[in-house]
């Protein structure tokens, strides 16, 4: 007797399934069928982008080829088609751009866009790197505090290019004739753990160099040196 019953509540159970099956089996067929089509989707997108990759990686070869041989113009087209499609090699194609415009067209300003337009401080290194080439070429043109503005992102850091973007104010502060700001300055980058060996090295030469007072004003607006109006020498 106990075989019949549970032969009875098998067929009940297989009736229920069998029930809810054709109640709700279209759902798991549209559930596998739309894991499916995310699979193939994502090993085609996949494919895709390693194309992409692979074609923009030889435009950029390209573009440093005709770089180095001087063709300038043909290089400046194709690396500004790579920093437009603004994937990962973007950033590194602004730079040769950047190059291209500065030494083949002799455009300083123009490469000086570029490379702001790519600059990020919370970056990628060629995007931070970016910030601080930008400010370099731009140095002259800006005033000490604007270019404290810019770089003080990166020298937050404490990275060696921060200590960099801190030597480059230093030299700002020197040029301008701030010799307290840039002693100042040197001196901590002299011994600074993140300068890199050659940058210390730089800083002690500068501090040879730079004179132990800030020049005065002459009455004409020239400088006299840090020396007064009725100093014979």
């Amino acid at each position: 007797m106990s075989d019949i019953f549970e032969e009875v509540e098998e067929e009940v159970r297989k009736d229920k399934l069998g029930e809810l099956w054709a109640k709700f089996g279209w759902i798991v067929w549209l559930a596998a069928a739309a894991i499916v089509g995310y699979v193939a989707f994502s090993e085609w997108r996949s494919s895709q982008l390693q194309a992409q990759r692979a074609e923009q990686a030889a435009a950029l070869e390209a573009a440093v080829s005709a770089l180095e041989a001087g063709e300038f113009e043909e290089a400046q087209n194709s690396l500004q088609a790579i920093v437009e499609e603004d994937t990962s090699l973007s950033p590194l194609a602004a730079h040769l751009l950047a190059q291209s415009r500065y030494v083949g067209g002799g455009d300083p300003g123009g490469a000086a866009t570029v490379l702001n337009d790519t600059a990020d401080a919370d970056g990628t290194a060629f995007e931070r790197l970016a910030l601080l080439k930008s400010v370099y070429l731009r140095a002259e043109t800006m005033t000490l505090a604007d270019m404290e503005t810019e770089l003080a992102p990166l020298i937050s850091t404490e990275s060696q290019l921060g200590a960099l973007a801190e030597e480059l104010i230093a030299t700002k502060a020197f040029a301008i004739g701030d010799f307290a700001r840039a002693r100042r300055d040197y001196t901590r980058l002299s011994i600074a753990a993140n300068a890199p060996a050659g940058l210390q090295q730089r800083a002690r030469i500068a501090l040879d160099t730079i004179p132990r007072s800030t020049p005065q004003q002459s009455p004409e607006g020239g400088d006299t040196d840090g020396q007064t109006p009725e100093d014979p020498e």
